[in-house]
């Protein structure tokens, strides 16, 4: 006489794939084009851009070299802007900042 029969297991029901959708990539610094990462500033070693950061008020001697310098730039006592006319200047902050080219267009950030 056989013994009591085995109890049967149900197998586990598959389940639903929880498959989610791949994430999206955030793209890096160095794989977004870099006319992106600077906002339309010229291409420069020190990384001035226009996309917002800190406001630069001692910027490095080579500036010039990259960007379009307002006449009597270094005695500015701001901090740097670009001027309507596409100049930069370091009268940033004050009342008549760029006042000889059109007003100020944006504020140059590192």
């Amino acid at each position: 006489q056989a013994g009591p029969a085995a109890p049967v297991l149900a197998k586990a029901a598959p389940t639903a794939s929880t498959s989610t959708k791949p994430k999206p990539k955030r793209a890096s610094p160095s794989s977004t084009p870099l006319r992106e990462r600077l906002c339309g500033a010229p291409q420069n070693p020190m990384g001035y851009d226009f996309c917002g950061g800190n406001r630069i008020r001692k910027p490095a001697a080579e500036i010039c070299d990259h960007f379009d310098c307002a006449q009597e730039f270094w005695a500015g006592r701001g901090y740097l802007v670009q001027c309507r006319d596409g100049v930069v200047s370091l009268t940033g902050g004050y009342r008549n900042a760029c006042a000889e080219h059109r007003g100020v267009r944006r504020t140059v950030w590192t």
